[in-house]
Formats: structure tokens, C-alpha cells, sequence
């Protein structure tokens, strides 16, 4: 090989091992320090928007601003914040910082095809609430899914104000098994009773210093019972209220 030949060689083997420094000084070791790096969730709580969304964009975060209506904080302030300050995640990590906000209106959400519980978290995360649960038969779908609502969806309704709902039976129901409700949640016995077949009917309160607020204490209908459907079956569930004694 000409010396001409072997200095082309060399040079091009100079500028091959340059430019593989290059990459991995650049992008290779920056993404192996960077993989396995996790960072604390700065506390935001009370701050102004615009000062939590710098702090956490420092941080390497993704801010998603929600607002929700708060008469107790001042609008634009930071009331909730999810991941909780002092999480471990890693960097670019979505951060859901929630605002107060002084509009007492919301948008009313879709609630057709979703399950009882499923809406009602949905309308609890907005500040609004189910109202009446009916019952009905469907040929088209199954027991549980909810077939209209009292108020169309994207309407703006005051915060607070109950959605009534009908919810399927399913078809061809013919008799309905009472469930066992006592000691459950109240938004479970709800699900439960319209899954069954049957319909809620009046909730009487009972203080208890035992129980959460909202279990249910007894029921109208005995669980070993087998009645028609859309039955009303009566609920007592607890209270912390010493009134309701």
C-alpha cells in the first residue's frame, strides 16, 4: 500500500473514532445517565399557577393544568396536585395540577353506555352528583349500563346539582336475587341493587362512631330473598351526625 493510500486510511480511521466520541458523548451517555434517573415531586400546593408550572417544568415535568370551582382558595392557586408532593417518578413524568376556580359552572358529561359507578365518579370529580336511579329492561344492553340521563351532556349546570339516570336491567329478567348489601359502601350498594335488578328506594341515616360515613347498616329486603324485578329495596346506612340518632 502507497503511503498516499495508507494516510487516507488513517485519516478516515481518525475521523471514524471522532465522530463515534461525538455520539456517545452527546446522545449515548446522556440517555444510560438519564435512564435510570427518578426525581421528587416538588410541593406546588398553594402556589400560583404560572410559579407551580415553573417550578415543576425545572423539575423536567409535564404540567396538565385542570380547575376545579374552590371558594376557599383564591382562583388560579393550586389546590390539588396528583402524583402527591415528595413522589418519586422519573423525569417527564405528566403532573396534574388542579386550580380553584370561582365559576360555579361545569360542563354536564356524558354518562350514556358508562356503568352506575363509573358515572358516578365522573360527576363527583366535576362537584355534581346522581340524583334518582331508575331501573329499566333493555334488549340492547346489558344490566348495569345507564340508558339516559336528566340533563344532556355538555349543558353548564351549577355545581351540586344531581343527574338522574336510568340504568338497564339487562332482557328477560324474571326474578331478581336480593343482594347482601350490609357493611358496604353506599355508592357499591347503589351499583349492586340496580345490577340485581331492582331499585333503590328511601336511605335513612343512623349515626354510628363506628362506621365510615355512608355504610349500610341494614336493608329492607333480606338477602336470601327472591322478588320481582325493579323491587324497591330501603337502606340504612351510617352517619356521623349524632341528629340522626
Amino acid at each position: 500500500m502507497h503511503l498516499k493510500d495508507l494516510l487516507k486510511t488513517f485519516v478516515l480511521f481518525t475521523a471514524l473514532i471522532g465522530f463515534a466520541f461525538f455520539i456517545t458523548d452527546k446522545w449515548v451517555m446522556p440517555f444510560y445517565v438519564s435512564h435510570g434517573e427518578q426525581v421528587r415531586v416538588p410541593d406546588v400546593m398553594g402556589k400560583d399557577f404560572a410559579e407551580a408550572k415553573d417550578i415543576l417544568e425545572k423539575a423536567k415535568l409535564i404540567v396538565i393544568r385542570k380547575s376545579r370551582y374552590d371558594r376557599m382558595t383564591a382562583p388560579g392557586h393550586v389546590i390539588q396536585q396528583i402524583p402527591e408532593p415528595m413522589t418519586t417518578v422519573k423525569p417527564g413524568r405528566s403532573i396534574e395540577i388542579i386550580v380553584a376556580d370561582n365559576n360555579r359552572l361545569v360542563n354536564v358529561p356524558l354518562l350514556i353506555l358508562s356503568t352506575l359507578r363509573d358515572a358516578e365518579f365522573n360527576l363527583e370529580s366535576l362537584s355534581l352528583k346522581i340524583g334518582k336511579i331508575d331501573s329499566q329492561a333493555s334488549n340492547e344492553f346489558p344490566a348495569g349500563v345507564i340508558l339516559a340521563q336528566s340533563i344532556e351532556p355538555n349543558q353548564k349546570i351549577n355545581i351540586g346539582t344531581p343527574i338522574n339516570v336510568v340504568v338497564s336491567i339487562g332482557n328477560n329478567l324474571v326474578e331478581a336475587k336480593v343482594p347482601y348489601l350490609v357493611h358496604k359502601s353506599l355508592l357499591d350498594a347503589k351499583s349492586l341493587i340496580v345490577e340485581s335488578g331492582l331499585r333503590l328506594g328511601i336511605i335513612i341515616k343512623q349515626y354510628s362512631h363506628d362506621l365510615l360515613p355512608g355504610t349500610v347498616i341494614a336493608q329492607s329486603l333480606d338477602s336470601s330473598m327472591t322478588v320481582a324485578p325493579l323491587s324497591t329495596i330501603d337502606l340504612t346506612v351510617s352517619s356521623t351526625d349524632k341528629e340522626d340518632e
